[in-house]
């Protein structure tokens, strides 16, 4: 009878876990992509220096995030997306929109890859 309750307190251990690091690594993919949209649209529109700052702002909350993330993710794809997405900065100008736009999704093809392997392993 020990065994079972043993059994059943793990398991639903598991189940907390799993849950906790899905709601973690979707919303802060989630995130991360609308911010991206948000810094290219911006870029558009014109206003590079407000896209600079939201990247800037991006790239610190990509930062501060990767000890969380990487509990769940491997170091080496998180380092990916935040190489991407640091990379943006060098096309945040007018003359380069279409190469920003480019980057960008390639940067948010690299996030649903790694979004499609964590949500593929559950």
């Amino acid at each position: 009878m020990a065994r079972a309750k043993i059994a059943a307190w793990l398991l639903l251990g598991i189940l907390a876990a799993t849950l906790v690091s899905s709601w973690i690594v979707r919303r802060a993919f989630n995130t991360t992509e609308q911010q991206m949209l948000e810094v290219v649209q911006l870029c558009e529109q014109g206003r590079c220096e407000r896209a600079r700052e939201k990247l800037d702002e991006l790239t610190g909350k990509l930062q501060s995030r990767e000890h969380m993330l990487a509990l769940f993710i491997r170091r080496d794809l998180l380092g990916q997306i935040q190489l991407e997405v640091a990379g943006l900065r060098a096309y945040l100008d007018e003359e380069h929109i279409a190469d920003l736009q480019c980057e960008a999704e390639h940067a948010l093809a690299q996030l649903q890859t790694v979004r499609r392997l964590f949500f593929g392993m559950l």
